[in-house]
């Protein structure tokens, strides 16, 4: 798969770059392998790695650039193509903001969404 990117993703990394702790890896448009299916590579957006103690957490960001609020169902896909990476931690970025189903369904699969409205 051709990595694929834009500019709000690539606004994104920047903005994960200036924000991750020391010693932190920070990649934009990373193919991971999914568990337990040979061959199959998804792209993250953004991949923060961080060491933390003993282990190395996985930080998968996905960016996202639509006149509209991201409604429930890119939260679902979310929560699909991560369930088999190895991935710690989903955040997710919105230009438009989130629908409140969307919040919602977020909250209750541990994904943090973001977004520049809302600040």
């Amino acid at each position: 798969m051709p990595k694929r990117s834009n500019q709000f993703q690539k606004i994104v990394t920047y903005i994960a770059e200036q924000l991750a702790p020391s010693g932190a890896t920070v990649r934009e448009s990373v193919e991971l392998p999914e568990s337990g299916v040979s061959g199959v590579l998804r792209e993250v957006d953004t991949l923060i790695e961080v060491d933390a103690g003993l282990t190395r957490v996985r930080i998968a960001v996905e960016s996202r650039e639509r006149s509209r609020k991201d409604d429930i169902q890119w939260v679902d896909h979310l929560i699909g193509k991560y369930a088999l990476l190895p991935i710690d931690r989903v955040l997710a970025v919105s230009n438009a903001g989130f629908s409140t189903a969307a919040k919602l369904k977020a909250e209750v699969h541990n994904i943090k969404l973001l977004s520049p409205r809302e600040f």
